[in-house]
């Protein structure tokens, strides 16, 4: 093999590696930058094969995402206006719509436009949720919610040249010390619910003059095809007569106890204890 040959072979190689380094290629979900010595010489949005200067020392290719991109957050404690925590999760939805602004911004990277969306995101939240009352972030309410934040970061956003596409928020929980307190709450509720019926029982005992506490004592009955009972226990040193059903009859002595359908009454010598 003569040099002329080995020439020609060397030239070849250099040729095609020449040819192939000023090839580049982008497809529908992605954008170009070409940059000259670190410059931005202009930015390719339209997929196919494309050209630039042979190696990467003079121009050089930075691919841009040209997709609809998912950001998340997660746990946010935002306080609303009653003072009262929420811890929420949300996602983002943006894309990337001036990739000169993206690159001069952030450098084309979406890791560190992804660390200041977070930061705005987290902003966002925190003001739309401090307007608003507890129970405003369960409701219908969060619609509007969910606009407002994204109208809020949208502003901020463009100036990397990304666009909001939209806002939603996910998870909505109580934190871990206001769920104790709505518990307690509901708890001191019942409680009180309970002596007040307590209450009541023990004033219509008094209005009876008889000490009477609680304990069942079925009775059943059948009245128009209807079985119904009632439950009463008698604390007390007199003995009971009669008990009158309305079709059957039992004696104690000095009370009577009739039960219907609707209801029951202790009578005492013919005079209702209530």
């Amino acid at each position: 093999m003569g040099n002329r040959a080995i020439i020609s072979i060397v030239v070849a190689i250099v040729a095609i590696y020449l040819f192939f380094s000023s090839i580049f290629v982008i497809n529908e979900r992605q954008q170009a930058i070409v940059l000259r010595f670190g410059e931005i010489t202009r930015v390719v949005q339209e997929p196919g094969i494309n050209f630039k200067l042979p190696t990467d020392i003079v121009e050089t290719v930075q691919i841009i995402e040209d997709r609809k991109l998912r950001y998340e957050l997660e746990d946010i404690r935002v306080q609303v206006s009653g003072g009262k925590f929420y811890e929420v999760d949300a996602f983002i939805i943006y894309q990337i719509v001036d990739a000169q602004k993206f690159r001069e911004a952030v450098f084309g990277s979406i890791s560190t436009a992804e660390q200041r969306i977070d930061t705005r995101l987290e902003s966002a939240l925190r003001r739309v949720y401090g307007l608003r009352r507890f129970e405003d972030a369960l409701s219908e309410e969060r619609t509007s919610m969910m606009r407002e934040a994204a109208a809020l970061i949208r502003t901020e956003t463009e100036e990397i040249g990304i666009e909001v596409v939209d806002v939603r928020i996910t998870r909505t929980d109580l934190t871990t010390e206001v769920s104790q307190q709505t518990f307690d709450r509901m708890k001191a509720e019942r409680l009180a619910e309970a002596a007040r019926l307590r209450a009541r029982v023990k004033s219509w005992l008094r209005l009876c003059g008889r000490k009477l506490t609680v304990k069942l004592l079925r009775l059943w009955q059948l009245h128009s095809g209807i079985q119904t009972f009632c439950v009463v226990k008698v604390k007390r040193s007199e003995t009971i007569s009669s008990l009158k059903h309305s079709t059957k009859t039992q004696s104690f002595s000095n009370s009577t106890v009739q039960c219907s359908p609707i209801g029951w009454r202790l009578r005492t010598m013919g005079q209702p204890w209530f």
